[in-house]
């Protein structure tokens, strides 16, 4: 089959899975401000927020390394249409809940690591089809179309949520989560994967083998390390930013008068941010992104960094958006010259393991991040009455938020500039087996 057949059915399923996304980010929002809407208006602790984080992000730590294996031997497709499903199944039992006002915040944890145990599988198996699809030179544009994808559903998930939240109900979302799934699958159904090109497996090697030499690939590059460890790091502040985001929004747009509600003025930032990310997403897949992909990962992280710092000077919600625009510009090219390293340096028959990886060390210090920074801004706030310094550092305990968002800036940019001397970013060259 020609390339551009190949390419027809990556954009379906790439299609399939945007439409999927959008569907379960709409309940996703909609639980998320559930939960922080009681936390805020009852005063109460902002940790338990932030638990639903360390629920979404947990199976990354326990069973991504181990899923790769799986994914290398079954059928892609399948995998992707388990996961939408598991997902949807998920949000439908909390409408029953919710409709018969039995819904509790500890069932609404169950499901969130349910719906995460599923994309534990979904985004290896994703990754992993676009080498089988995209040839090797057209795989930073493929990426970049993903990440176009991934922008739209940033883009309307946080704008029609928090629309839908005000106008309507929690149940007419998850209806609508429903029927995304349906139409998902009416477009990933028809579509076949190439499973065999040009993978080779040997079908007798041990499951408990193949998850070993994932480790022993990646432990070979010590450019994939660093580059492993920078992200580890990345992610840690990144989780801190959107814990903070989020009541720090609900605050300022208070403290402005509440020209729109709440979750508007929520799902409106947030959608400034898949703006930002669709800009820089189309521009990623018409040219495939910038060559020299460690200097525009050091580079943009750094200038994230600078965004972040400046942003949280201004007390309106409009320039926040602003800001939040320009920041989650770089996203797509950070993220898409690391895949794109990743892909190229690691061979096509193993990267469902070495990906799985990779998204669980990423992923697993997310959990972490997530509780320490709700016990944190907690205790910050518990105590700013008895602190002198606090109280010279902000003008009332809801600016906890905004302080710990200009640290978090500012380490993001040292660990940019401390990241630049490291001496394995100075080759950037094809893995090969005899490295």
């Amino acid at each position: 089959m020609n390339n551009k057949k190949l390419f027809h059915r990556f954009m379906l399923i790439n299609f399939s899975q945007s439409i999927s996304l959008i569907g379960s980010g709409l309940t996703d929002f909609a639980l998320f401000y559930y939960i922080l809407q009681g936390a805020m208006e009852s005063n109460g602790q902002i940790s338990q927020y932030t638990i639903l984080y360390f629920f979404m992000y947990l199976p990354g730590i326990i069973v991504a390394p181990f899923i790769g294996a799986l994914v290398d031997r079954m059928n892609k497709k399948y995998i992707l249409i388990a996961s939408d499903t598991a997902a949807v199944v998920g949000s439908l039992s909390i409408l029953l809940l919710y409709i018969n006002n039995s819904l509790s915040i500890y069932y609404i944890y169950f499901v969130v690591l349910i719906k995460a145990l599923a994309s534990a599988f979904q985004t290896p198996s994703f990754q992993a089809s676009i080498s089988v699809l995209v040839e090797q030179n057209d795989y930073g544009k493929a990426i970049g179309l993903a990440q176009v994808g991934e922008s739209m559903n940033k883009i309307v998930t946080p704008l029609l949520g928090g629309i839908l939240y005000y106008y309507t109900s929690l149940e007419a979302i998850i209806v609508i989560d429903f029927v995304c799934y349906l139409i998902a699958l009416a477009f990933i159904i028809p579509c076949k994967l190439n499973e065999q090109k040009n993978v080779i497996i040997q079908e007798s090697m041990h499951f408990l083998r193949e998850c070993q030499l994932g480790f022993q690939i990646l432990i070979k590059d010590k450019m994939l390390i660093s580059l492993l460890v920078l992200f580890v790091f990345h992610n840690f502040l990144v989780s801190f930013i959107e814990i903070l985001v989020q009541p720090l929004v609900y605050v300022m747009n208070e403290q402005g008068g509440m020209i729109v509600s709440n979750s508007l003025a929520l799902g409106g930032v947030m959608a400034c941010g898949g703006i930002g990310m669709l800009i820089s997403s189309i521009i990623l897949g018409i040219n495939g992104g910038p060559k020299n992909r460690i200097a525009t990962i050091l580079i943009l992280n750094g200038c994230g960094g600078l965004i972040l710092m400046m942003v949280i000077l201004v007390k309106s919600v409009v320039l926040f958006a602003a800001g939040t625009l320009l920041y989650f510009l770089t996203i797509p090219f950070i993220f898409g010259s690391n895949i794109t390293i990743w892909q190229e340096r690691v061979p096509v028959e193993h990267q469902g393991k070495v990906f799985s990886i990779r998204r669980a060390c990423v992923l697993g210090i997310i959990p972490i991040s997530s509780l320490l920074a709700g016990w944190i801004v907690d205790r910050m706030k518990n105590h700013y009455e008895s602190s002198s310094i606090l109280k010279m550092a902000m003008e009332s305990s809801n600016e906890v938020y905004s302080l710990l968002f200009f640290i978090i800036g500012l380490v993001t940019v040292f660990v940019s500039m401390i990241f630049a001397f490291n001496r394995y970013f100075k080759s950037d060259f094809i893995y090969r087996e005899d490295t």
